[in-house]
């Protein structure tokens, strides 16, 4: 039999549960709109301020212990998001699929 685990039943932090919004996910999202259109982020956003989960971001980022790696790859992170995106291409391709997979 395995061990009993000591975090079941899960119970989530109550520091980081008043951090969470009034606002759902799904909500952010668009889950129900009738509209299409492209998704919003929900966590992990370069500047916390800017989206409705920022305070839980920031919970978890004051408790994650220092990690030289982790940090390293913030760093890159950031660098990635920040760069400047290429232009659009001038003609439009369109292929199925299978067409595009063969080509990578």
């Amino acid at each position: 039999m395995a061990p009993k685990n000591p975090y079941r039943p899960f119970e989530p932090n109550p520091e980081m549960v008043s951090c969470i919004p009034d606002v759902t996910g799904n909500e952010i999202n668009g889950v129900g709109e009738d509209k299409e259109r492209r998704p919003s982020m929900v966590y992990w956003a370069p500047d916390p301020d800017d989206i409705a989960f920022g305070e839980v971001q920031k919970w978890f980022y004051r408790r994650e212990p220092p990690d030289p790696e982790l940090m390293k790859e913030r760093v890159r992170r950031k660098e990635i998001l920040e760069a400047p995106m290429a232009d659009l291409a001038e003609d439009v391709v369109e292929r199925s699929p299978g067409e595009w997979t063969a080509g990578l």
